[in-house]
Protein backbone atom coordinates (compact mmCIF):
# COMPACT_ATOMS: atom_id res chain seq x y z
CA UNK A 1 0.00 0.00 0.00
CA UNK A 2 1.32 3.41 -0.96
CA UNK A 3 1.36 6.26 1.50
CA UNK A 4 -1.25 9.00 0.95
CA UNK A 5 -0.08 11.60 -1.54
CA UNK A 6 2.46 9.35 -3.25
CA UNK A 7 0.02 8.51 -6.03
CA UNK A 8 0.90 11.85 -7.64
CA UNK A 9 4.68 11.41 -7.42
CA UNK A 10 6.09 11.03 -10.92
CA UNK A 11 2.51 10.63 -12.13
CA UNK A 12 3.31 11.61 -15.69
CA UNK A 13 6.66 9.91 -16.17
CA UNK A 14 7.55 8.19 -19.41
CA UNK A 15 10.28 5.65 -20.06
CA UNK A 16 11.94 5.30 -23.47
CA UNK A 17 14.51 2.87 -24.78
CA UNK A 18 16.29 4.08 -27.90
CA UNK A 19 19.34 3.22 -29.93
CA UNK A 20 22.24 5.63 -30.25
CA UNK A 21 20.87 6.89 -33.57
CA UNK A 22 17.47 7.75 -32.10
CA UNK A 23 15.38 4.72 -33.08
CA UNK A 24 12.80 4.22 -30.31
CA UNK A 25 12.64 0.55 -29.35
CA UNK A 26 10.20 0.77 -26.48
CA UNK A 27 8.26 3.50 -24.75
CA UNK A 28 5.64 3.63 -22.06
CA UNK A 29 4.49 5.25 -18.88
CA UNK A 30 5.80 4.34 -15.46
CA UNK A 31 3.17 2.60 -13.40
CA UNK A 32 2.57 3.47 -9.76
CA UNK A 33 4.10 0.12 -8.82
CA UNK A 34 7.32 0.87 -10.70
CA UNK A 35 7.53 4.33 -9.12
CA UNK A 36 7.10 2.74 -5.69
CA UNK A 37 9.79 0.15 -6.48
CA UNK A 38 12.18 2.88 -7.64
CA UNK A 39 11.74 4.76 -4.36
CA UNK A 40 12.02 1.60 -2.26
CA UNK A 41 15.10 0.27 -4.02
CA UNK A 42 16.81 3.65 -3.92
CA UNK A 43 16.26 3.82 -0.18
CA UNK A 44 17.46 0.24 0.35
CA UNK A 45 20.50 0.69 -1.87
CA UNK A 46 22.04 3.86 -0.44
CA UNK A 47 24.60 1.97 1.64
CA UNK A 48 25.86 -0.37 -1.06
CA UNK A 49 25.16 1.79 -4.11
CA UNK A 50 27.95 0.40 -6.28
CA UNK A 51 27.02 -3.23 -5.63
CA UNK A 52 23.35 -2.61 -6.38
CA UNK A 53 24.16 -0.45 -9.41
CA UNK A 54 26.29 -3.21 -10.94
CA UNK A 55 23.42 -5.70 -10.62
CA UNK A 56 20.80 -3.23 -11.82
CA UNK A 57 22.89 -2.10 -14.78
CA UNK A 58 23.50 -5.73 -15.76
CA UNK A 59 19.72 -6.33 -15.85
CA UNK A 60 19.12 -3.06 -17.72
CA UNK A 61 21.71 -3.98 -20.34
CA UNK A 62 20.09 -7.41 -20.66
CA UNK A 63 16.72 -5.76 -21.16
CA UNK A 64 18.16 -3.49 -23.80
CA UNK A 65 19.78 -6.42 -25.62
CA UNK A 66 16.49 -8.32 -25.51
CA UNK A 67 14.64 -5.32 -26.98
CA UNK A 68 17.25 -4.97 -29.75
CA UNK A 69 17.00 -8.67 -30.64
CA UNK A 70 13.20 -8.67 -30.70
CA UNK A 71 13.07 -5.55 -32.88
CA UNK A 72 15.73 -6.99 -35.20
CA UNK A 73 13.67 -10.17 -35.59
CA UNK A 74 10.59 -7.97 -36.19
CA UNK A 75 8.90 -9.50 -33.16
CA UNK A 76 6.40 -8.04 -30.71
CA UNK A 77 7.87 -6.35 -27.63
CA UNK A 78 4.58 -6.11 -25.73
CA UNK A 79 4.99 -9.41 -23.88
CA UNK A 80 8.51 -8.55 -22.69
CA UNK A 81 7.88 -4.84 -22.03
CA UNK A 82 6.98 -5.17 -18.31
CA UNK A 83 10.21 -7.05 -17.54
CA UNK A 84 12.32 -4.61 -19.54
CA UNK A 85 10.67 -1.58 -17.92
CA UNK A 86 11.20 -3.13 -14.49
CA UNK A 87 14.91 -3.66 -15.20
CA UNK A 88 15.30 -0.10 -16.46
CA UNK A 89 13.41 1.32 -13.48
CA UNK A 90 15.74 -0.60 -11.12
CA UNK A 91 18.73 0.85 -12.91
CA UNK A 92 17.37 4.39 -12.56
CA UNK A 93 16.89 3.87 -8.82
CA UNK A 94 20.59 3.18 -8.29
CA UNK A 95 22.19 5.75 -10.58
CA UNK A 96 23.33 9.16 -9.44
CA UNK A 97 20.79 10.63 -11.85
CA UNK A 98 18.06 9.38 -9.51
CA UNK A 99 18.71 12.42 -7.36
CA UNK A 100 17.93 14.64 -10.36
CA UNK A 101 14.79 12.59 -10.97
CA UNK A 102 13.84 12.95 -7.32
CA UNK A 103 14.00 16.76 -7.70
CA UNK A 104 11.28 16.53 -10.34
CA UNK A 105 9.06 14.05 -8.50
CA UNK A 106 6.10 16.44 -8.40
CA UNK A 107 6.67 17.74 -11.93
CA UNK A 108 4.47 16.50 -14.72
CA UNK A 109 6.18 15.45 -17.92
CA UNK A 110 9.37 13.75 -16.73
CA UNK A 111 10.95 11.54 -19.38
CA UNK A 112 13.62 8.93 -18.70
CA UNK A 113 15.46 7.99 -21.89
CA UNK A 114 17.73 4.95 -22.01
CA UNK A 115 20.19 5.29 -24.88
CA UNK A 116 21.95 2.07 -25.81
CA UNK A 117 24.52 0.97 -28.35
CA UNK A 118 27.04 -1.74 -29.13
CA UNK A 119 30.59 -0.52 -28.59
CA UNK A 120 33.59 -1.42 -30.76
CA UNK A 121 34.29 -4.36 -28.45
CA UNK A 122 30.76 -5.74 -28.96
CA UNK A 123 29.62 -4.88 -25.44
CA UNK A 124 26.33 -3.08 -24.87
CA UNK A 125 26.58 0.36 -23.28
CA UNK A 126 23.64 2.30 -21.89
CA UNK A 127 23.25 5.84 -20.65
CA UNK A 128 20.27 7.32 -18.87
CA UNK A 129 19.03 10.82 -19.60
CA UNK A 130 16.23 12.78 -17.95
CA UNK A 131 14.25 15.28 -20.00
CA UNK A 132 11.33 17.50 -19.04
CA UNK A 133 8.46 18.10 -21.44
CA UNK A 134 4.76 18.64 -20.88
CA UNK A 135 3.63 15.66 -22.98
CA UNK A 136 5.05 12.48 -24.50
CA UNK A 137 8.16 12.97 -26.60
CA UNK A 138 7.99 12.44 -30.34
CA UNK A 139 10.48 10.14 -32.01
CA UNK A 140 12.36 13.21 -33.31
CA UNK A 141 12.65 14.59 -29.77
CA UNK A 142 13.90 11.24 -28.46
CA UNK A 143 16.39 11.23 -31.34
CA UNK A 144 17.57 14.68 -30.27
CA UNK A 145 18.10 13.44 -26.69
CA UNK A 146 20.07 10.48 -28.07
CA UNK A 147 22.23 12.78 -30.19
CA UNK A 148 22.97 15.05 -27.21
CA UNK A 149 23.88 12.01 -25.11
CA UNK A 150 26.23 10.65 -27.74
CA UNK A 151 27.81 14.10 -28.20
CA UNK A 152 28.54 14.22 -24.48
CA UNK A 153 30.02 10.72 -24.54
CA UNK A 154 32.18 11.65 -27.54
CA UNK A 155 33.83 14.24 -25.27
CA UNK A 156 34.07 12.15 -22.11
CA UNK A 157 34.71 8.59 -23.33
CA UNK A 158 35.08 8.34 -27.13
CA UNK A 159 36.55 4.82 -26.97
CA UNK A 160 33.11 3.28 -26.34
CA UNK A 161 31.31 5.03 -29.22
CA UNK A 162 29.96 2.95 -32.10
CA UNK A 163 32.03 3.27 -35.27
CA UNK A 164 29.05 4.60 -37.24
CA UNK A 165 28.69 7.57 -34.85
CA UNK A 166 32.05 8.99 -35.88
CA UNK A 167 31.02 9.29 -39.54
CA UNK A 168 27.67 11.02 -38.89
CA UNK A 169 27.24 14.75 -39.53
CA UNK A 170 25.86 16.83 -36.68
CA UNK A 171 22.14 17.61 -37.09
CA UNK A 172 21.26 21.29 -37.33
CA UNK A 173 18.58 23.04 -35.40
CA UNK A 174 17.74 23.99 -31.89
CA UNK A 175 19.20 22.38 -28.79
CA UNK A 176 15.91 22.51 -26.89
CA UNK A 177 13.01 20.11 -27.02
Amino acid sequence: MLHPGTDKILSNTYLYGATWDGVVLLQGRLTTGLVFNIARKEKDGRKDREKYLAKAKYRAVGGFELAMQIVKAQGDLRSSAPLIFSAWADCVAHTKKYYHLNEYRHTEGVHIVFVGWYGPDGAVHIETEIALHDRALTSDQVGHVCHCTMSTISCTNPAILPQAWISLPSPGGSTTL
